[in-house]
């Protein structure tokens, strides 16, 4: 809330808690706060919550419920095991159309205990298959008849894990830089982790993407 509506609530509150036997507590926070404070307690192999937490970010994300203009300095990590090479050699990583996630410019692949990669997102494509082939949609960038032909080859190459790729939602990253953001608690995060940047690097300005992927390489998580 800005200050004075913040302030103008409060008064009003503390009046109405003065007649009650349980006062009503008011935290003044965000949508994406909240989803942040659940992942922090939530047990990653706690598959049943971890799916409502998905729903509840996909309703605000479709919503516009979560600000975007703090996606400039946050990373999503997001698992890639068996499509990592390929991820990497496409500068292309895809994941369901019907996930939603908060806002982020930067995406780390995550394999064998630490973020392998980062890169900067410079497109999101979205493909549907009807009956007349596929459809696209731009929400980040262009399509493109390269962004296209990407598209396709992960289609062919997601085949090969039993994947059908026929409602996909496709990140188009700038360049992927190794790095070896290691995670140092026991077992593998189930979905995606979102992390603040200027927290990790504890700087209020980011350095390039390159520079970002070396000092990640001096840091941990858990």
């Amino acid at each position: 809330m800005k200050i004075e509506k913040k302030n103008e609530f409060e008064e009003h509150l503390r009046i109405y808690n003065a007649t009650q036997t349980y006062p009503v507590m008011h935290i003044n926070t965000s949508f994406e706060k909240i989803i942040d404070a659940i992942k922090d307690v939530i047990d990653d192999r706690d598959y049943e919550m971890q799916e409502v937490l998905d729903e509840y970010l996909n309703y605000c994300y479709k919503d516009k419920l979560i600000i975007v203009s703090d996606s400039w300095k946050r990373m999503r990590v997001q698992l890639a095991g068996t499509t990592f090479d390929f991820n990497v050699n496409e500068n292309l990583y895809y994941d369901s159309i019907d996930r939603g996630f908060s806002a982020h410019d930067y995406l780390g692949l995550y394999k064998e205990k630490s973020v392998r990669t980062i890169g900067k997102i410079i497109a999101i494509i979205t493909a549907v298959s009807t009956e007349d082939g596929l459809v696209y949609n731009a929400e980040l960038g262009e399509i493109t008849e390269e962004r296209k032909q990407q598209i396709a080859r992960a289609i062919v190459d997601g085949k090969n894990y039993g994947y059908i790729l026929d409602n996909t939602r496709y990140f188009f990253i700038d360049k992927f830089y190794e790095t070896d953001f290691k995670k140092i608690t026991p077992r593998a995060p189930m979905g995606s982790r979102v992390f603040d940047l200027t927290q990790i690097l504890e700087t209020d300005q980011l350095p390039e993407i390159e520079a970002i992927a070396d000092i990640l390489k001096t840091k941990t998580w858990g």
